[in-house]
């Protein structure tokens, strides 16, 4: 089933190659890394909850990244591209290291998280740019759909966890102020 859904998403009609080209590489531009360091950096002097996704997502993304990293060195399977040579990769080439989960997909499905969980129906954009990434990566042969959906799986997990901590984080520092506050008393 996957090789057949990679098959039929790779066979795409080729005026879509140029979109699933720039989602699957678009972070290898100068300008976009620009666009995306300015996005932040206003999204950090804004303030509020728009700071905190801001940062969440970019410890969620270098979390993701590393997970994907380290399950590629300890469970490292093939990528689409290295089984099957002739498969088109629509300009991208093909990567010599593992596929096991997409990096990429982890990577937007980790930004998607931060923001759709502090700013609610604004993270709705980065839900699509996950999605389209993780497509994009299909289409150019770079992973198999199972990689992908498991890219996305750890990204929404390492965002999560990341929230996670700081909340209980928070609610520790909470409560032993509270307790803080009742000795003084």
């Amino acid at each position: 089933m996957d090789r057949a859904i990679l098959e039929w998403v790779n066979g795409w009609p080729d005026w879509m190659g140029p979109a699933m080209r720039f989602f699957s590489e678009a972070t290898q531009y100068l300008w976009f890394k620009i666009v995306l360091g300015l996005l932040v950096i206003g999204l950090i002097l804004v303030g509020g909850k728009a700071r905190q996704a801001a940062i969440f997502a970019l410890l969620g993304f270098l979390l993701a990244n590393e997970l994907c990293d380290l399950l590629k060195n300890f469970i490292p399977l093939a990528r689409p591209c290295q089984e099957f040579p002739l498969i088109d990769v629509n300009g991208i080439g093909c990567s010599d290291n593992p596929g096991t989960a997409s990096a990429h997909s982890a990577n937007m499905a980790a930004a998607a998280f931060s923001f759709t969980y502090f700013l609610g129906w604004w993270g709705g954009p980065w839900i699509i740019v996950a999605f389209a990434t993780g497509l994009s990566r299909i289409y150019v042969a770079a992973h198999y759909p199972s990689q992908v959906v498991f890219g996305w799986l750890v990204g929404a997990f390492s965002a999560f966890l990341l929230i996670a901590t700081y909340k209980a984080y928070l609610a520790y520092r909470s409560r032993r102020t509270q307790v803080e506050d009742v000795a003084e008393a």
